[in-house]
């Protein structure tokens, strides 16, 4: 069911908004492609785009950015509350100075400001489900969302695809168009075939990437504004002299990081967006620039190894942490599991300029974590692989 919008908010709550500040102008940026087909939606939803540049992914720590209208500017009491980083001059993004969340971008030049989709709180009402089975066969029937795609853009600044590379076909079966660029710069488009086959181009080459890696290559984890600059191990090589079961199938296939989706309230709050992406890392495997372990652990907050990261600690045993400059999410880690530590995907920097970083990664596509409070259906759906 669409999902009524109550507020907007950060994860620490410093940011918040009423949900009247969001727009009703539901239109993406572009309105003239005539390639594009606005189906009719419910109010509660908005019409949003994915972008995939380079800047939206080090700045925020997602694999793609997608943002909701707003009306005007955010109240002096939530400004009051965030830090300014302008990637490029004449567009000023905003996060939240207490827990890292992404949450504004003003645009100088149009004078618009946006939100990023994953601070729109929801709650389920009997007037949503109403519109679900009341609503016409030509009025598309959106499962549990805050939004609706309608494009990919900036898709030509990963390589090998990026995301939009695994969101081709959307519930009923819906396609969207992929943008080299922005379609105010450029309509030049790519084809499914098209993107399929840069993907699978870029899978070719990762893999001779991944096979001549040496043991003293490392992943490169660094934020937009370099503030937090990190390298990361190559992964442990499995024991193969000590199977524990008889049937195992040694493998060629070089090591990689896993990596996965999380859907859940608090990461959603955090990063700014409804599906975070982690890769889950050892802390003995990484690094600052100069070499030096990173500390992990009961006084990571009191540390100041890395001058330009900041630590929130969002429950108890729970503490995540985000670059003070331009607000990329880095790190998460937990207490109680203090043998992995997650690390925020768009802050990886591939040596194939890849957005899913499938040289050092492998992603884990049969589900989502927190799959009860996923509030993009749609996007979760698309990335599943069915069995």
């Amino acid at each position: 069911m669409p999902l009524q919008a109550t507020h907007l908010q950060c994860l620490c709550g410093a940011i918040h908004e009423p949900a009247t500040l969001l727009s009703s102008h539901h239109q993406p940026s572009d309105t003239s492609t005539s390639t594009t087909i606005l189906l009719p939606i419910p109010e509660s939803v908005y019409r949003t785009t994915i972008c995939h540049c380079n800047i939206c992914r080090q700045t925020t720590g997602a694999v793609g950015a997608w943002f909701v209208p707003l009306k005007g500017r955010p109240s002096e009491t939530s400004m009051a509350n965030v830090s300014s980083y302008n990637a490029t001059k004449d567009v000023t993004r905003y996060f939240c100075s207490t827990c890292g969340c992404n949450v504004f971008i003003f645009d100088g030049p149009t004078g618009h400001w946006i939100a990023c989709a994953g601070i729109v709180e929801t709650e389920d009402t009997k007037d949503n489900q109403a519109i679900e089975t009341t609503q016409s066969s030509d009025v598309q029937k959106p499962g549990k969302n805050i939004s609706n795609l309608q494009y990919h853009e900036w898709v030509d600044d990963v390589k090998d695809g990026g995301w939009a590379a695994f969101l081709t076909r959307l519930d009923n079966g819906r396609q969207v168009p992929f943008y080299k660029v922005s379609p105010h710069q450029s309509k030049e488009q790519l084809s499914l075939e098209e993107l399929l086959a840069v993907q699978q181009r870029a899978r070719t080459k990762t893999a001779i990437l991944a096979s001549s890696r040496g043991d003293r290559h490392q992943m490169r984890a660094t934020c937009h504004c370099g503030g937090v600059d990190l390298r990361i191990d190559p992964p442990p090589i499995p024991d193969t002299h000590n199977h524990s079961h008889q049937n195992d199938t040694p493998t060629s296939e070089p090591p990689r990081y896993p990596a996965a989706i999380c859907c859940c309230r608090s990461c959603r709050l955090s990063l700014g967006f409804a599906l975070q992406p982690w890769t889950y890392v050892p802390p003995d495997r990484i690094r600052t620039a100069s070499g030096e372990l990173v500390a992990f652990g009961p006084d990571t907050k009191n540390n100041n190894q890395i001058e330009k990261m900041k630590h929130y600690q969002s429950s108890e045993n729970v503490l995540r942490s985000f670059c003070t400059s331009c607000g990329a999410t880095v790190f998460f880690q937990d207490a109680n599991r203090m043998s992995v530590i997650d690390v925020s995907v768009g802050i990886i920097r591939s040596d194939g300029e890849n957005g899913m970083v499938e040289e050092w990664l492998k992603w884990n596509r049969s589900g989502v974590s927190a799959r009860d409070e996923v509030v993009e259906e749609e996007l979760v759906n698309a990335w599943v692989i069915k069995e």
